[in-house]
């Protein structure tokens, strides 16, 4: 039995990135990002990060079926694997990175590609009717919740940097 994308990752995948999502943000707070010279580049990292996967999950909630939609979260997937690969090479000299941080930023990377793999595996079944069906109303506002939250943590972070450096949020 196939199970159902949107199911698959408001019950399995979601749940997960939250997890790993709130626990990077508690690594960040441990390790006082804001009192390092890159904190505020590193927030921005982060927003860009959170960014590249909101556009990616929200094109294949809104066109699940349509192949340049899924060729765009598939660059979205791999830019934020690259963003993240660049937000650490930048922090690692600046502050200590720890276990649970790091193991944070690897389920940050892998469910990303894992929900990719399986809107792909979907797509490419042998049986074409029914297409892939939108997620409901209540999943989507369910995942863009998630979404708000996780981005309000990270607009946080940011905001704690640039308090810590002196600089008014709004002059940034």
């Amino acid at each position: 039995m196939i199970v159902d994308v949107a199911r698959f990752a408001f019950y399995v995948l979601l749940p997960l990135w939250a997890l790993a999502g709130l626990g990077d943000y508690l690594c960040h707070r441990a390790s006082h990002i804001e009192r390092t010279p890159f904190g505020a580049g590193e927030a921005l990292l982060h927003l860009l990060q959170w960014a590249q996967i909101v556009a990616a999950v929200s094109l294949l909630a809104w066109l699940p079926s349509e192949p340049v939609a899924l060729a765009f979260a598939a660059f979205c997937v791999v830019a934020h694997s690259a963003t993240a690969w660049w937000d650490e090479y930048r922090t690692r000299p600046q502050r200590c990175i720890s276990t649970a941080e790091h193991y944070c930023h690897a389920y940050l990377i892998a469910l990303p590609v894992a929900g990719l793999l399986r809107v792909v595996w979907a797509w490419l079944q042998p049986v074409p009717s029914p297409a892939p069906a939108s997620p409901g109303a209540a999943i989507l506002a369910m995942v863009y919740a998630a979404f708000a939250v996780a981005g309000l943590l990270i607009a946080e972070g940011w905001l704690r940097c640039r308090r810590q450096r002196g600089v008014p949020a709004a002059a940034a």
